[in-house]
């Protein structure tokens, strides 16, 4: 298994909701690891997104995601 964010388990992914209505409006998702090593907007870009999930290979606080099914 290759030392990424997205199989860390302190790895979070809120895709954001688009919203009913103008009243009821949605709200943009983010990514982010849940020790603060780094936090991003779903509009940055996809650069930003790989160089982000590649600084698990140098991570200190890295642990493995095992998955309950």
């Amino acid at each position: 298994m290759e030392k990424i964010c997205c199989f860390c388990k302190h790895f979070y992914l809120d895709m954001g909701d688009p919203g009913y209505s103008e009243l009821t409006p949605g709200y943009e998702g983010s990514v982010e690891c849940l020790k603060g090593h780094w936090k991003m907007r779903t509009f940055d870009t996809v650069e930003t997104y790989r160089e982000n999930i590649l600084t698990a290979k140098k991570c200190k606080d890295w642990e493995f995601f095992k998955p309950t099914t």
